[in-house]
């Protein structure tokens, strides 16, 4: 059986507002095993004493790693009887059957199908809009990520999605866009909000929401876009099982930040040196941007969770995406 990266990521918080993300990964795709899920079970009981825990699953492809596996880790989640646990699992659909949705249904996980439109790759192809209307009264939200390549197709994926049924749409940009594209990404954004606003009847669409909350104070925030920012800490399990903090098969030192087996305290995270220059960057950010400084307050440094170009820990300013957010913000006053 081959498997394609499968990984989760469990972020747990407090009234501190600390969040720690948990990421297991079989490493590369060219790896034919997967970490066992007691895995699942001992990060779980390293959050005890937490309020919550946010658990996402992820990949690659995560239903590569089948449904034994998965009904192995949800009944790890289930056991804990202290601890609130929300899941979510991120899949391009295309294995998405009966079977799943029950399973998936019956542990209370989130389906967050990953949809970047008609044309647009396995992402895009005839049986994930199959998929996508046949599944849509099961899937939480359709998510697209724009590129490139399709970013001009946003308007139509929207479409396709609200007629597919399912009840909401995000976007996602491309981490590694530049400035100028990202500029783009944005203004293609606020032509959505224009095509919403004529046609009401559709998904609802997070960023329109959000964006508006942030600058009208109307109506209600539908996702964690802009969310005040938190730290994040990703522990990494590859497909050997041993935990680390960063992802064991990436070359860049940023993200290798030590083994878990090492930390005595929390403060060995908080205090260490990459979480200081998280903080300073923060703060240069904010001082240099110029005409974008109000955009970086009003998102918190430029987005939230992944859109953090590939760096670990995820809170470093994403100065490219501010200038998808200006635009975006524009659209609903003066920043």
């Amino acid at each position: 059986m081959y498997y394609d990266n499968v990984s989760y990521q469990v972020q747990v918080t407090n009234d501190c507002f600390l969040a720690c993300d948990y990421c297991m990964t079989a490493e590369t795709n060219m790896r034919k095993q997967v970490a066992s899920t007691d895995t699942v079970k001992k990060l779980l009981n390293a959050s005890l004493g937490f309020r919550s825990v946010y658990m996402v699953f992820l990949g690659g492809e995560p239903l590569m790693a089948g449904k034994e596996w998965f009904e192995e880790a949800f009944s790890h989640i289930n056991q804990q009887e202290n601890l609130l646990v929300n899941s979510r699992i991120y899949t391009n659909g295309l294995l998405l059957d009966n079977e799943w949705v029950d399973l998936f249904k019956r542990n209370k996980c989130q389906i967050v199908f990953s949809y970047d439109g008609l044309g647009n790759g396995k992402k895009g192809s005839k049986r994930a809009l199959e998929k996508l209307t046949t599944y849509s009264d099961a899937i939480t939200y359709a998510s697209m990520t724009m590129s490139e390549s399709n970013y001009k197709s946003l308007i139509d994926c929207y479409k396709q999605v609200s007629e597919a049924g399912v009840k909401r749409f995000a976007v996602q940009f491309d981490i590694y866009a530049n400035s100028e594209l990202m500029t783009l990404f944005g203004r293609e954004v606020c032509k959505l909000f224009e095509y919403i606003e004529a046609n009401p009847n559709g998904a609802k669409f997070s960023t329109y929401n959000d964006a508006r909350f942030v600058m009208t104070g109307k109506g209600r925030p539908l996702s964690n876009e802009f969310d005040l920012t938190v730290i994040n800490n990703d522990y990494c399990i590859n497909a050997d099982g041993n935990i680390t903090l960063g992802v064991p098969d990436c070359l860049d030192p940023e993200w290798q930040l030590g083994n878990v087996k090492d930390l005595k305290h929390v403060n060995d995270l908080l205090f260490s040196d990459v979480m200081r220059q998280v903080n300073r960057d923060y703060i240069e950010s904010l001082n240099l941007i110029g005409d974008l400084a109000k955009v970086n307050h009003l998102t918190h440094g430029g987005g939230f969770f992944f859109d953090k170009k590939g760096i670990m820990p995820m809170n470093r300013p994403n100065i490219p995406k501010l200038h998808c957010y200006r635009e975006i913000l524009r659209y609903f006053g003066e920043v």
